[in-house]
Protein backbone atom coordinates (compact mmCIF):
# COMPACT_ATOMS: atom_id res chain seq x y z
CA UNK A 1 0.00 0.00 0.00
CA UNK A 2 1.47 3.25 -1.03
CA UNK A 3 1.40 6.77 1.20
CA UNK A 4 -1.36 7.83 -0.66
CA UNK A 5 -3.68 4.64 -0.52
CA UNK A 6 -2.43 4.99 3.59
CA UNK A 7 -3.70 8.05 4.12
CA UNK A 8 -6.83 7.51 2.51
CA UNK A 9 -7.48 4.43 4.66
CA UNK A 10 -6.71 6.35 7.70
CA UNK A 11 -9.49 8.78 6.21
CA UNK A 12 -11.97 6.02 6.33
CA UNK A 13 -11.15 5.61 9.88
CA UNK A 14 -11.32 9.07 11.02
CA UNK A 15 -14.18 9.79 9.01
CA UNK A 16 -16.40 7.43 11.93
CA UNK A 17 -15.19 10.03 14.20
CA UNK A 18 -16.60 12.19 12.71
CA UNK A 19 -20.34 10.89 12.61
CA UNK A 20 -19.32 10.74 16.28
CA UNK A 21 -18.05 7.10 16.92
CA UNK A 22 -15.10 6.48 18.51
CA UNK A 23 -14.87 3.06 18.40
CA UNK A 24 -17.01 0.82 15.23
CA UNK A 25 -16.76 -2.58 13.96
CA UNK A 26 -13.51 -3.38 12.42
CA UNK A 27 -15.27 -5.16 9.39
CA UNK A 28 -17.10 -1.66 8.70
CA UNK A 29 -13.86 0.28 8.18
CA UNK A 30 -12.49 -2.77 6.20
CA UNK A 31 -15.54 -2.95 4.03
CA UNK A 32 -16.02 0.81 3.43
CA UNK A 33 -11.87 1.07 2.61
CA UNK A 34 -12.65 -2.10 0.08
CA UNK A 35 -15.46 0.00 -1.40
CA UNK A 36 -13.46 3.08 -1.58
CA UNK A 37 -10.22 1.84 -2.88
CA UNK A 38 -11.20 -1.34 -4.78
CA UNK A 39 -7.73 -2.81 -3.21
CA UNK A 40 -8.21 -6.77 -1.49
CA UNK A 41 -8.85 -6.66 1.77
CA UNK A 42 -5.65 -8.56 2.73
CA UNK A 43 -4.37 -5.23 1.60
CA UNK A 44 -6.38 -3.09 3.89
CA UNK A 45 -5.43 -5.63 6.22
CA UNK A 46 -1.94 -4.57 5.96
CA UNK A 47 -2.41 -0.91 5.78
CA UNK A 48 -4.34 -0.95 8.75
CA UNK A 49 -1.52 -3.09 10.53
CA UNK A 50 0.74 0.10 9.33
CA UNK A 51 -1.54 2.24 10.83
CA UNK A 52 -1.71 0.27 14.55
CA UNK A 53 2.43 0.12 14.21
CA UNK A 54 2.14 4.18 13.90
CA UNK A 55 -0.33 4.97 16.75
CA UNK A 56 -2.90 6.30 13.95
CA UNK A 57 -5.65 3.68 14.74
CA UNK A 58 -6.33 1.65 17.89
CA UNK A 59 -7.45 -1.68 17.30
CA UNK A 60 -9.38 -3.70 20.21
CA UNK A 61 -11.92 -6.54 20.69
CA UNK A 62 -13.26 -6.44 16.67
CA UNK A 63 -13.13 -2.69 16.96
CA UNK A 64 -10.83 -0.11 15.55
CA UNK A 65 -10.75 3.56 16.39
CA UNK A 66 -8.61 6.80 15.44
CA UNK A 67 -5.15 6.97 17.38
CA UNK A 68 -5.83 10.36 18.58
CA UNK A 69 -9.59 9.80 19.58
CA UNK A 70 -8.47 6.03 21.46
CA UNK A 71 -5.62 7.76 23.31
CA UNK A 72 -8.21 10.71 24.34
CA UNK A 73 -10.86 8.26 25.35
CA UNK A 74 -8.71 6.72 27.35
CA UNK A 75 -7.18 9.50 29.03
CA UNK A 76 -10.45 10.86 30.10
CA UNK A 77 -11.53 6.95 31.50
CA UNK A 78 -8.30 7.33 33.32
CA UNK A 79 -9.38 10.56 34.84
CA UNK A 80 -12.42 8.89 35.82
CA UNK A 81 -11.08 6.34 37.79
CA UNK A 82 -8.63 8.92 39.36
CA UNK A 83 -12.17 11.07 40.46
CA UNK A 84 -14.32 8.02 41.16
CA UNK A 85 -13.91 8.18 44.88
CA UNK A 86 -14.75 11.68 45.12
CA UNK A 87 -17.98 10.83 43.45
CA UNK A 88 -20.94 10.23 45.83
CA UNK A 89 -24.23 8.32 45.02
CA UNK A 90 -28.08 8.97 45.75
CA UNK A 91 -28.88 6.76 48.96
CA UNK A 92 -32.55 8.30 50.14
CA UNK A 93 -34.99 6.58 50.69
CA UNK A 94 -36.89 8.90 48.07
CA UNK A 95 -34.72 7.67 45.10
CA UNK A 96 -34.99 3.84 46.44
CA UNK A 97 -38.69 3.97 45.32
CA UNK A 98 -37.57 5.63 41.56
CA UNK A 99 -35.26 2.92 41.11
CA UNK A 100 -38.21 0.48 40.25
CA UNK A 101 -39.95 2.55 37.76
CA UNK A 102 -36.17 3.66 36.43
CA UNK A 103 -35.14 -0.13 35.81
CA UNK A 104 -38.19 -1.00 33.83
CA UNK A 105 -37.54 -1.53 30.09
CA UNK A 106 -33.58 -2.10 30.82
CA UNK A 107 -31.73 -4.85 29.80
CA UNK A 108 -29.70 -6.58 32.51
CA UNK A 109 -26.45 -5.22 31.25
CA UNK A 110 -28.05 -1.52 30.95
CA UNK A 111 -29.41 -2.46 34.96
CA UNK A 112 -25.75 -3.08 35.37
CA UNK A 113 -24.99 0.28 34.32
CA UNK A 114 -27.75 1.81 35.94
CA UNK A 115 -27.02 0.73 39.10
CA UNK A 116 -23.48 1.41 38.93
CA UNK A 117 -24.36 5.36 38.41
CA UNK A 118 -26.19 5.11 41.77
CA UNK A 119 -23.54 3.70 43.65
CA UNK A 120 -20.95 5.82 42.68
CA UNK A 121 -22.18 8.48 40.78
CA UNK A 122 -19.35 8.22 37.49
CA UNK A 123 -20.30 5.54 35.21
CA UNK A 124 -18.81 5.57 31.47
CA UNK A 125 -21.28 3.64 28.96
CA UNK A 126 -19.83 2.23 26.12
CA UNK A 127 -20.69 -0.35 23.30
CA UNK A 128 -21.21 -0.44 19.47
CA UNK A 129 -24.36 1.31 17.53
CA UNK A 130 -27.34 0.06 19.03
CA UNK A 131 -26.80 -1.19 22.27
CA UNK A 132 -28.98 0.51 24.13
CA UNK A 133 -26.20 3.22 25.54
CA UNK A 134 -28.85 6.59 24.59
CA UNK A 135 -31.94 4.34 26.44
CA UNK A 136 -29.82 3.62 29.72
CA UNK A 137 -27.87 7.06 29.57
CA UNK A 138 -31.52 8.66 29.36
CA UNK A 139 -32.92 6.32 32.12
CA UNK A 140 -30.22 7.74 34.58
CA UNK A 141 -30.38 11.49 33.51
CA UNK A 142 -34.30 11.08 34.58
CA UNK A 143 -34.06 9.45 37.73
CA UNK A 144 -30.70 11.82 38.69
CA UNK A 145 -32.32 14.65 37.68
CA UNK A 146 -35.83 13.92 39.26
CA UNK A 147 -33.61 13.28 42.63
CA UNK A 148 -32.90 16.88 42.47
CA UNK A 149 -29.02 15.98 41.36
CA UNK A 150 -26.64 17.22 39.39
CA UNK A 151 -25.81 15.41 35.94
CA UNK A 152 -23.36 15.98 34.04
CA UNK A 153 -23.04 14.52 30.79
CA UNK A 154 -19.46 14.18 28.42
CA UNK A 155 -18.81 12.81 25.13
CA UNK A 156 -15.78 11.87 22.80
CA UNK A 157 -16.54 13.99 20.13
CA UNK A 158 -18.54 17.57 19.87
CA UNK A 159 -20.96 15.47 17.27
CA UNK A 160 -21.23 13.05 19.78
CA UNK A 161 -21.82 15.38 22.54
CA UNK A 162 -24.56 17.07 20.54
CA UNK A 163 -26.61 13.20 20.19
CA UNK A 164 -26.22 12.99 23.53
CA UNK A 165 -27.32 16.28 25.03
CA UNK A 166 -30.77 16.12 22.37
CA UNK A 167 -31.45 11.88 23.85
CA UNK A 168 -31.06 13.06 27.36
CA UNK A 169 -33.01 16.04 27.11
CA UNK A 170 -29.68 17.45 29.55
CA UNK A 171 -26.76 19.32 28.06
CA UNK A 172 -23.51 17.75 27.20
CA UNK A 173 -19.91 18.49 26.78
CA UNK A 174 -16.79 16.89 25.13
CA UNK A 175 -14.48 15.21 27.11
CA UNK A 176 -11.65 16.66 25.77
Amino acid sequence: MNAKQLKALQGVVRAFGGEGHVWVPLASVRAKAVAQSGLPADEIDEGLRVLLGEGAAAIEDGMIADGKLAAAERTAAADLVRIHGEARGVEDASWKADLTNALRGLSPAQQGAFNAATKGGVVVITGGPGTGKTYTMRAIVQAYTHAGKTVNLCAPTGKAAKVLAEAAGHPASTIH
